[in-house]
């Protein structure tokens, strides 16, 4: 349940991830057009500062992109910052991520522990997805995954994540 910048944790939390999201703006299209970082960086509209929570581990299922991200982790929720239509897609990579939990400094990353380039997470998808005959549509808004080791968050804490440049998200677990 999320009220506002707060959320009650649900049982089987393993913990928080803080990545960038992107709204998609067109097809990425994968029959003989190139998918890459400029054609990605092309379709992308927006970005946000996000916090993404991670349930238990599961088995593999029958049909595990359903629910499941890395390591079969279970997609609990994503909490998204204010919206940035003003940043310099090509030095994402320079991007610096800074997260707190009650003020204290947890960890730092750059844009450039995801896939070398944040942009190149979301090629990677496209290029995958075009595999199975599937694509990033427009309109689709898509994560890049962490940018630093999973956080453990507990009741009564707040786990606040800035993205120099992008923006801040932050929200107060109960």
């Amino acid at each position: 349940h999320i009220d506002g910048n707060r959320m009650v944790l649900p049982q089987g939390m393993i913990g928080a991830q803080c990545e960038l999201a992107f709204a998609i703006g067109a097809t990425l299209q994968g029959e003989g057009a190139a998918i890459n970082r400029d054609a990605i960086s092309a379709a992308v509209v927006t970005c946000w500062p996000t916090i993404g929570l991670l349930g238990r581990r599961t088995r593999p299922a029958s049909n595990p992109e359903l629910a499941t991200i890395a390591d079969f982790g279970l997609h609990v929720a994503t909490i998204c910052g204010p919206m940035s239509m003003d940043f310099d897609r090509d030095a994402l990579d320079q991007v610096q991520m800074i997260a707190r939990i009650d003020g204290k400094r947890m960890i730092s990353a750059r844009g450039d522990a995801v896939l070398g380039h944040p942009l190149e997470a979301v090629a990677w998808l496209a290029r995958e997805l075009a595999r199975q005959d599937r694509r990033i549509s427009a309109g689709d808004i898509v994560a890049t995954g962490s940018f630093g080791p999973i956080l453990q968050v507990l009741p009564g804490q707040r786990l606040t994540v800035e993205f120099a440049g992008i923006g801040e998200v932050s929200c107060r677990f109960d």
